[in-house]
This record gives C-alpha cells, structure tokens and sequence, in this order.
C-alpha cells in the first residue's frame, strides 16, 4: 500500500487494482458485499452529531438542535 500510495495517476490506480485482486484472490475468504456512502447534510445548529455503522444512520437520540 505504501508503494501504491507514493505513485500518481494511472500508475497509482493500477497498483491499488494489482493490489486488490491479490488480496482478493489470496487473503480475504469473501468477496465485499458493498461500501455505504451515504452523506448527511446538517445545519450549524445541529449539535452532538453520531453516525452510527450499526444502523447506517445517525443516532437520533444524541442529536440536539440549538
């Protein structure tokens, strides 16, 4: 990884893909199911903001508004 990240451009990418498949294809038993990327927008009000990976949202009961 550290070889990878010192390079740029297509380069990079192509070391990271090398990299990818051979953890996949060696080390890792199961194939990744999916990566959540899900942005919440807040106000400056919100306060005590808490995502939870549990659930894949925010912690409701911890949100305050002032």
């Amino acid at each position: 990884m550290d070889r990878a990240a010192a390079l740029s451009g297509s380069a990079r990418v192509g070391a990271y893909a090398a990299l990818d498949r051979s953890i996949m294809q060696n080390y890792a038993p199961w194939a990744p199911y999916g990566t959540v990327n899900d942005p919440f927008l807040v106000s400056t009000r919100v306060h005590d903001f808490v995502y939870s990976s549990y659930t894949g949202e925010p912690d409701f009961n911890a949100l305050s508004v002032g």
